[in-house]
């Protein structure tokens, strides 16, 4: 029965976001308004910017309807469950995909992005996607957090992914992969967890990012626009929450970083290096972990592949961490940090030295 459920999802998902995608690439030729390059797409002729309407769309008549389907179908046998909470999610998702597709019309800057995605984050808080107890691999094995650190702390998660998947969306295909591999860990381990509707859910999205990936493999014809990039972010951010739960408002912390550490690693950088430099956390800059190894002489396919290849390792890292106990899964994310601690000295981050030159300023 919830095979069925996942399937459909699944092939609805793709069917509808490929009609759309295939429209929108037709109107782009046609009308340059919805056509935008910037610095990060290594400018590269304008292309549309309007990937993210057949993600949303093809999620929306995929995922979200065979989530609510299947809602429904548990309702009549579990009545504590809450048709109005699925729509409040649903309008959170929305909010987000709606400021991403004015910010693709109008560029908006980060400042005026970040009200929505706070306010859609406290929705999500208050509608139970909150971390409220976290599973550590060492004593005291949980954490229960107060009420106004677990909702800063799910802000903060959530605002942080959601804004990850923008800035790694910086070469054909990338964004889009970082994404379907990342879904696939949710969705397994939403499954194994015994938490099938959220399963359901991540095949919608997997199947419309599917689709997408089909016009955005280089030499890419669309691209995500922050519409898609923001609403990847968003769904991950929040189905990362979901998924790993064991219990009620628990949380192994250990799956989700690891599976989204690529990601996680780059914004880290991104906003070290600015913050070390002065500068605004969110302005654009040519330092993200695909501009450093491009700067290494690597083509941009090349780049791709490893890229994609690091998502593989971390991805299954963490899904694996979800089957070990919880001292495994420690040295799993010690693991994946001196992994990513290499990969800051490979790539040659100067705002090491900027620190070392702040803490050795005289004064």
């Amino acid at each position: 029965m919830v095979i069925r459920y996942i399937l459909s999802s699944l092939i609805i998902g793709f069917t509808i976001s490929y009609l759309i995608q295939g429209k929108a690439i037709k109107l782009g030729k046609k009308n340059p308004f919805f056509c935008r390059s910037d610095q990060r797409n290594f400018q590269k002729s304008p292309r549309p910017r309007m990937g993210g309407i057949g993600v949303f769309f093809g999620f929306l008549t995929g995922g979200f309807l065979f989530y609510l389907l299947y809602q429904l179908g548990r309702a009549s046998v579990e009545p504590k469950i809450g048709l109005v909470e699925c729509f409040l999610y649903l309008f959170s998702l929305l909010m987000i995909f709606f400021i991403g597709f004015l910010d693709d019309l109008t560029a908006l800057n980060a400042w005026q992005k970040l009200p929505f995605e706070i306010f859609a984050s406290t929705i999500l808080f208050f509608n139970g996607f909150s971390i409220r107890l976290i599973s550590l691999p060492f004593p005291p094995g949980e954490i229960e957090l107060p009420g106004p650190v677990a909702y800063g702390v799910t802000v903060l998660w959530v605002v942080v992914i959601t804004n990850a998947m923008n800035l790694i969306d910086g070469i054909d295909g990338l964004a889009g992969s970082v994404a379907f591999l990342a879904l696939l860990s949710f969705s397994f381990i939403s499954f194994l967890n015994g938490k099938p509707e959220f399963t359901i859910m991540s095949a919608g999205m997997i199947g419309a990012v599917s689709a997408f990936l089909v016009f955005n493999f280089f030499p890419a014809r669309i691209y995500l626009g922050d519409s898609g990039s923001l609403l990847l972010g968003f769904f991950l951010a929040t189905i990362s929450l979901k998924s790993s739960a064991k219990a009620p408002f628990g949380i192994s912390f250990v799956f989700p970083i690891t599976v989204l550490f690529l990601p996680i690693l780059d914004t880290t950088l991104a906003f070290l290096r600015r913050i070390l430099r002065g500068k605004n956390p969110f302005c654009a800059d040519n330092e993200h972990i695909h501009h450093k190894l491009m700067q290494k002489g690597f083509h941009e396919k090349k780049v791709f592949a490893i890229l994609v290849l690091a998502m593989v390792f971390f991805s299954t890292l963490g899904t694996l961490s979800m089957l070990m106990t919880k001292i495994a899964r420690l040295f799993i994310l010690i693991f994946a940090l001196l992994v990513g601690t290499f990969i800051v000295f490979y790539l040659e981050y100067i705002g090491l030295h900027l620190l070392k030159r702040k803490i050795h300023k005289p004064k």
